[in-house]
């Protein structure tokens, strides 16, 4: 099946043994500079070119190009940017050319931090921070999520059934009764 470039194709970075619990994308507010850029860029292009001479006309026409494809990038590159919560670990995937991946065993957060400024407050938005037992991750700080309460609850309980699977050790599979029946001798 053919997808589409602007998918970040978040289920074939899955381990073959993880749940994926969550993807996050960025919460609204993020897209709205590059929204606003690619309309004031039409507006005043399209303003623009009315109001000059026809023979430079091109140079309008190509300011209003670049500026509103800049502002397409910016969106693309929100768009592409999304936290991952698995049931093993948390990556985050970034990157309009280039994909970037960020992995952290989740057994490996020991905290999570909840900023919400008064706008992330007003608008429902705020950012995490995870602290992990190495010093440096490139995992550290993830901004602009809606709803990041209910994120950290999920984070914190995926963490802690990995942790209680852990302790339990493997599963051990229990034979069928079908398979009981078979090996009875008469």
């Amino acid at each position: 099946m053919r997808q589409a470039v602007a998918d970040p194709r978040v289920d074939s970075l899955l381990l073959p043994e993880e749940r994926l619990v969550a993807v996050v994308r960025h919460h609204w507010l993020r897209y709205l500079p590059g929204t606003l850029q690619v309309a004031a860029a039409l507006a005043l292009g399209t303003w623009w070119l009315l109001v000059t001479d026809v023979e430079a006309a091109w140079v309008p026409f190509a300011a209003m190009v670049g500026v509103a494809g800049h502002g397409c990038y910016r969106l693309l590159r929100e768009h592409l940017d999304r936290f991952v919560v698995t049931s093993t670990r948390v990556f985050r995937v970034s990157g309009v050319f280039d994909q970037r991946t960020a992995s952290m065993p989740i057994s490996r957060v020991l905290d999570v931090t909840v900023r919400k400024p008064l706008a992330g407050r007003l608008l429902g938005y705020g950012h995490l921070v995870l602290e992990a037992a190495a010093p440096e991750q490139g995992l550290r700080d993830i901004t602009s999520v809606p709803h990041p309460d209910r994120l950290d609850q999920l984070i914190q309980s995926t963490r802690l059934r990995a942790e209680r699977r852990r302790r339990r050790g493997p599963r051990r599979r229990a034979a069928s009764p079908l398979y009981l029946r078979r090996q009875r001798v008469p």
